[in-house]
């Protein structure tokens, strides 16, 4: 296992019975354990007051992004 743990996902797809052009995935979860805005402000004083979105785009059908705080946002 060990020798494996940090292929890149295009090897494990070459590993596969898949064929070629044939997407390992349909959907994703990400889950970050921080906040970005908290990120940001605490590195640069003088965006303490602002608010930051992250917009992203993937290839994947679902992308279901996911943050901790307070709340589960």
């Amino acid at each position: 296992m060990r020798a494996v743990e940090q292929a890149p996902l295009a090897k494990v797809q070459s590993w596969s019975d898949l064929p070629r052009n044939t997407s390992l995935f349909e959907s994703i979860v990400v889950f970050e354990n921080y906040l970005l805005d908290d990120l940001i402000r605490a590195k640069h004083e003088r965006w303490r007051q602002s608010e930051f979105l992250y917009f992203g785009q993937t290839n994947f059908a679902l992308t279901v992004m996911a943050y901790v705080g307070d709340e589960l946002l």
